[in-house]
């Protein structure tokens, strides 16, 4: 059993669907099991968050980005050079404007992450299915009713939007044709 693992997981994460990745990804968990015991307690303790762009439906737009934590890593060394330093912090208040400073120091060197303009899909998708709420019970009957709501929501705001439309009032146009002859003799 000489088989690449590395090519194996990746091949795992590179299909599309939740379903096919987390069977892919179990089929390679059983294998190393054979090998390495505590090679499988790695990956069996974060295996349903890594598939979360895949839940998502959008690992194929921002998984490269996302599938490593490099970018938190990234920043948080940034930080670190900025911060370590720092011996006495007077207040969490003196902290906090540090990191910010340091957040806007280093913003101009951090890169765009690959995908950027799906980044408002996954914001979407992040905000209208709490984690929380996806591991308790059935996701598809969760994220049902939350559409349903959405769209009553939405019904409920137009027919407000049109309960509250005001009417110009037209003025008369004898009025008008009166002001206007006005004003042209003088």
């Amino acid at each position: 059993m000489d088989i690449e693992r590395p090519s194996e997981v990746q091949a795992a994460y590179d299909r599309s669907d939740y379903r096919q990745a987390k069977a892919a990804l179990k089929t390679v968990r059983g294998e190393l099991g054979l090998l390495n015991r505590s090679a499988v307690a790695s990956p069996n303790e974060g295996s349903d968050e890594t598939l979360t762009l895949h839940r998502l439906g959008l690992a194929k737009p921002l998984g490269r980005s996302f599938r490593t934590t490099n970018c938190i890593e990234n920043v948080n060394a940034l930080l670190g050079q900025r911060t370590d330093k720092v011996d006495r912090w007077r207040n969490s208040d003196q902290k906090y404007r540090w990191l910010a400073a340091a957040l806007l120091d280093i913003e101009p060197r951090l890169r765009r992450v690959c995908g950027c303009k799906h980044l408002v899909r996954l914001r979407a998708a992040l905000s209208f299915l709490r984690p929380v709420n996806y591991y308790r019970g059935d996701p598809e009957a969760l994220l049902a009713e939350r559409r349903k709501l959405q769209a009553a929501r939405a019904l409920r705001k137009q027919e407000n939007l049109r309960l509250r439309q005001r009417r110009i009032p037209w003025p008369d146009p004898e009025t008008v044709s009166y002001a206007r002859r006005q004003s042209v003799s003088r």
